[in-house]
């Protein structure tokens, strides 16, 4: 799965060659509003599965940004998480309890598999001890423009630790049992809020 080529338009070649005008001050402000929208995308991913998931059957609690205290787990020795671990969605059903993470497409590759899971086992091992009698299941969720390959790869690797990648898509459409577009739905409010901020330039 990889990103559709962009085509540039006639309309989008004119208004690129505009950019020829800008002063730096201006394109330094254009650079920034993209990357600022891109991090508000992000800040909404969780808000939006939390909404989706709101359509379960059976579902007992759906909290976003819920704190999980590591009282009864071993935690690493001058770990920086040693307090505890705030899960963006928590998901509890009759039988299952769902940790689940949206995460952007990239991974950093200066933090290792085992310390980047690190935090994540200790949540579910916490959770699972609060909750014996129900299955937690610790997952990750990847947008649909993540490359294939590369998600293939680390699915395995954080596998390795008991923790799940999946689509956020696909994962969603399965859990609730309707097809659902996060990606697209994502991608729009990005470009709504690039549009907005770039507006707000001109005042």
């Amino acid at each position: 799965m990889k990103k559709k080529q962009f085509h540039v338009t006639e309309n989008d070649k004119s208004i690129i060659k505009l950019f020829e005008l800008l002063s730096n001050g201006a394109l330094d402000a254009i650079r920034s509003v993209s990357h600022s929208s891109t991090i508000k995308k992000g800040h909404t991913q969780p808000a939006l599965v939390q909404e989706i998931i709101g359509e379960l059957n059976g579902l007992l609690k759906n909290y976003l940004e819920e704190f999980i205290p590591f009282t009864d787990v071993v935690v690493p020795e001058n770990y920086s998480q040693a307090g505890g671990y705030k899960v963006d969605n928590y998901v509890e059903t009759e039988k299952v309890i769902y940790l689940i993470d949206p995460k952007g497409e990239s991974h950093n590759n200066n933090t290792p598999i085992s310390d980047e899971c690190k935090k994540w086992v200790l949540a579910k091992e916490q959770v699972q001890k609060n909750n014996p009698t129900k299955e937690v299941r610790f997952i990750l969720l990847k947008p649909n423009t993540v490359d294939i390959h590369d998600f293939n790869r680390l699915k395995r690797q954080y596998n390795n630790y008991g923790i799940e990648c999946h689509i956020t898509d696909n994962f969603l459409s399965d859990l609730i049992g309707r097809e659902v577009n996060v990606s697209n739905i994502l991608m729009e409010n990005k470009f709504r809020i690039m549009r907005e901020s770039l507006l707000v330039l001109c005042d």
